[in-house]
């Protein structure tokens, strides 16, 4: 008996496009997490980059910088003020929930 529909089309899939598609799905649940995980942080208390990095495990805030862009981008979050960083002591922006 022959594949029908999806069954087909996946036995015709090359075994290299199926890796990719599971790596990239593995990705968007990765992506989701870091969403999620940095809603938090800032859905409490404003937060800075580097302090939400360093709540999210990292020490440097770039690691979550492209992830916090997007999150501004979607309108979920946005800088709300800005005061001295609890980790550098430096004067930075305060990301919050934004408020609609």
């Amino acid at each position: 008996m022959l594949p029908t529909g999806k069954q087909w089309r996946i036995s015709k899939m090359r075994q290299t496009s199926l890796i990719s598609y599971h790596e990239l799905l593995g990705k968007t649940k990765e992506l989701t997490l870091i969403y999620t995980r940095i809603l938090r942080c800032v859905g409490i208390t404003p937060r800075t980059d580097r302090e939400i990095a360093s709540l999210l495990g990292f020490s440097d805030p770039n690691h979550i910088r492209p992830r916090r862009n997007e999150l501004v981008k979607k309108g979920l979050i946005a800088k709300i003020g800005m005061r001295k960083c609890e980790i550098s002591g430096k004067l930075a922006i305060l990301w919050g929930l934004r408020l609609k």
